[in-house]
């Protein structure tokens, strides 16, 4: 009877001990869940903010792509415009003598001149009569050539040959070239883009 209840206490025992240690066992095991669970929702928020932040690369590399192609387009077709404006205010000079002020007009490019003593003149032959005549009212008595000048003007050549003055209208044309095509890029550009003008 006591050997019975010696090993009753001992199965009591051990079953105690089976029970604790398969509870712990399964807390033990349900943790190790979680935290494999929580490490692959880490995994796979981590691998999802990378895709994203690769997804948002890629959108702003083609979006930069496409701006800069937009914007080469558009200023090319505003050289093109402004090279076509130039070409229509040439065409336009190339008949300034056909009008009725084109004498005021010369009179006003000679005013702009220093004429030293001795000066040489040279224009085409079309305006010489036309530059003498304001010449002589301006009381000045340079030397007169002609020359090569397809759109008009003259240019100024010193005595000593040091000074030279170009007023023909293609010079003239040519200088204000930069400020020209400022002012058309500003009037067919959106704001902003005028400066890529610059870089061609």
């Amino acid at each position: 009877m006591v050997e019975e209840q010696f090993f009753e206490s001992l199965e009591e025992q051990a079953e105690g001990e089976r029970r604790l240690l398969t509870a712990e066992a399964e807390r033990a095991a349900e943790d190790i869940l979680k935290e494999a669970r929580a490490e692959m929702t880490r995994k796979r928020e981590k691998r999802l903010r990378a895709a994203q932040a690769e997804v948002r690369t890629a959108q702003a590399k083609i979006l930069n792509s496409a701006r800069l192609d937009a914007r080469r387009i558009v200023l090319k077709a505003v050289h093109r415009l402004s090279e076509e404006a130039l070409d229509s205010l040439s065409k336009e000079v190339e008949q300034l003598h056909l009008r009725e002020d084109y004498t005021l007009i010369l009179e006003r490019l000679f005013d702009e001149c220093t004429i030293p003593c001795g000066a040489r003149i040279t224009c085409r032959r079309s305006d010489r009569g036309l530059l003498e005549e304001v010449a002589r009212k301006r009381g000045h008595s340079p030397r007169f050539e002609e020359g090569d000048i397809p759109l008009g003007g003259f240019t100024v050549l010193s005595a000593d040959g040091r000074f030279v003055q170009s007023n023909t209208f293609e010079d003239r044309i040519h200088r204000a070239r930069p400020r020209l095509l400022m002012a058309l890029a500003g009037q067919l550009l959106p704001e902003g883009t005028e400066r890529g003008l610059e870089d061609g």
